[in-house]
């Protein structure tokens, strides 16, 4: 019979500190770096090249039209034009390109309505049919939920003209829109994400190409392949680098950070954009996504489940009992399992077929349960 022994319990011990103080050596490392990056504002040249700024869109989403404008606000010192593609004239968002036309009649926005599909990828395919009505061969690609400074333009062109770059682009920081959800998504960016992406940029670990911006030339574009190229892609951004870096020019990321909006309204829509998070991240590289199979503990000791079976471990963030979120009464009378059920139902539409049909024993673990084990301050969340 397995038996704790104060050796064992020592060498646990040991282990575990010496994982923690990794951790929080890491977590310094990251946040000198992060320190580092913020001190290395770029500055912004004066250019007068003419570029193409293409905005592809797809539903209404908070904080849209403010997005957008941020793009109308730019001073930038060449001529350039906005193109925002939809695949369909009923789709609201072209009602605010529409009163961007009114607010900003100087500005040359361009609205392309195509609903043609090239292959899989929606947003590429869109990128595709809006690429006749670009006039220059400056081309900059943005995401809709991307807000900028009005020096963004400068800077991003200022790069792209160093010697051998083919392709810049842009690290994100999360702000939330509005809500609960949208808060918990900006912090995991804030938190997880530009840290982690800093250290990789700066050990090597990383080539990323983001599509919070992706800027290039229009002969680079040609030279990849058009975005024809991209149509199948899942992580088309992250495609579109590799592709530029395979013909000897540098991906660049200036000293430059966008605003990514959050605008999660709900957990469903959390846990979808985390479970494309991690499915990109599966494609693009697998040793990083094995950092997930946490979640999946019989991977690495099959001796918790019965012959054939697995175990997965679900966690999902939710607002603790002293904040504004529910109290303990609305968990113990059946939330918890709505909340259950609504995850199933989501991780069932994204892959785990039958999921649902598959489970034998499942447990929820809500904060009203933490509270009658532990011993936690009311304002954390576990």
């Amino acid at each position: 019979m397995f038996e704790f022994t104060p050796k064992l319990l020592i060498s646990m011990w040991l282990i575990c500190t010496f994982v923690a103080i990794l951790g929080c050596l890491y977590a310094l490392i990251a946040a000198g770096l992060l320190r580092r990056f913020a001190q290395k504002c770029s500055t912004p040249k004066s250019f007068t090249q003419a570029a193409s700024v293409l905005k592809p869109l797809y539903d209404t989403e908070p904080e849209l039209e403010a997005n957008l404008a941020s793009f109308c606000r730019q001073e930038y010192g060449g001529e350039f034009q906005l193109i925002f593609g939809l695949h369909e004239a009923r789709d609201p968002a072209g009602l605010a390109v529409e009163r961007l036309k009114t607010r900003f009649p100087e500005r040359d926005i361009v609205l392309s309505v195509d609903p043609e599909l090239h292959g899989a990828n929606r947003k590429i395919s869109n990128l595709i049919n809006m690429l006749p009505h670009a006039s220059h061969d400056f081309l900059v690609l943005s995401d809709s939920d991307i807000r900028v400074e009005a020096s963004y333009l400068d800077n991003v062109i200022s790069a792209l003209e160093e010697p051998g770059v083919g392709l810049v682009s842009c690290l994100y920081c999360g702000v939330p829109a509005a809500g609960i959800w949208s808060r918990v998504a900006a912090e995991g960016i804030n938190s997880q994400f530009l840290p982690n992406a800093l250290v990789g940029l700066r050990l090597g670990f990383a080539e990323p190409c983001f599509g919070a911006t992706i800027a290039l030339r229009r002969e680079t574009l040609a030279r990849i392949g058009g975005f024809e190229a991209f149509a199948d892609q899942l992580a088309d951004d992250y495609a579109m680098g590799m592709s530029v870096r395979r013909l000897g020019l540098r991906v660049v990321i200036p000293h430059l950070v966008v605003s990514h909006v959050c605008y999660d309204r709900s957990i469903a829509d959390l846990v979808r954009h985390e479970l494309r998070a991690a499915r990109t991240i599966r494609n693009i590289d697998p040793w990083g996504y094995a950092g997930l199979v946490v979640t999946n503990p019989t991977r690495s000791d099959p001796g918790l489940a019965p012959d054939g079976g697995q175990v997965y471990y679900l966690l999902a963030p939710v607002p603790h009992l002293a904040g504004r979120g529910p109290d303990a009464a609305a968990w113990r009378n059946g939330l918890g399992e709505r909340y259950t059920a609504e995850l199933l139902s989501i991780l069932e539409g994204r892959g785990y077929v039958g999921l649902r049909d598959s489970v034998e024993v499942s447990r929820t673990v809500t904060p009203a349960v933490q509270e009658s084990f532990m011993v936690v301050a009311p304002s954390l969340t576990m």
